[in-house]
């Protein structure tokens, strides 16, 4: 198993969750050198997100610590930069490392990443798989513009019309004289 083989037994009055949480809480502040004390359960047990608008995108759990961004490609409107960050905790002894950044070409995995675990590279490869996916259906399709649901792209529809109002917005003007109260 992952957690070192051994199966966790619960405890009279124990609930699986805490036990789960005391684990995770052990494991994660040796593999750092941190002290998560402070740190509460769901954030190391649970995979939540923040959407930033418009392009930026937080896990800020302990467990998967990440930050997605998405940049236009300033050669190609119709290709991104796609960045994924990782997070890690203060050490204990404040000495830490900036990780150097790494361009993966289109033809490469995220796999390949140094110090990517190999079985979360899939995954993300299989994002960026979905994104050409969509891309070419979005140019294929014969029907003008694109159909979201009531509910689960809510988000998007936000996203467009918000985008469409900034686009109709007057320019703003920066001048110092202007923002005087």
């Amino acid at each position: 198993s992952a957690m070192g083989g051994a199966k966790p037994e619960l405890k009279e009055g124990e609930r699986a969750r805490q036990v789960m949480a005391d684990m995770f809480r052990t494991m994660f502040e040796q593999a750092t050198n941190s002290d998560l004390s402070a740190v509460s359960d769901s954030e190391l047990l649970d995979t939540y997100s923040y959407t930033f608008f418009p392009n930026l995108f937080l896990f800020p759990g302990i467990s998967l610590p990440m930050i997605y961004r998405f940049r236009p490609d300033p050669r190609d409107h119709r290709r991104t930069i796609y960045e994924v960050m990782f997070m890690r905790p203060k050490p204990l002894d404040g000495k830490f490392e900036l990780a150097e950044v790494q361009v993966l070409r289109d033809d490469q995995s995220f796999s390949e990443a140094e110090g990517m675990d190999p079985g979360f590279g899939v995954i993300l490869d299989q994002d960026t798989d979905n994104l050409y996916a969509q891309q070419e259906g979005l140019e294929a399709s014969a029907k003008a513009g694109i159909s979201l649901g009531d509910y689960q792209e809510i988000r998007v529809r936000n996203f467009e019309a918000t985008i469409d109002r900034y686009i109709a917005m007057e320019p703003f003007s920066a001048r110092f004289e202007d923002l005087q109260p």
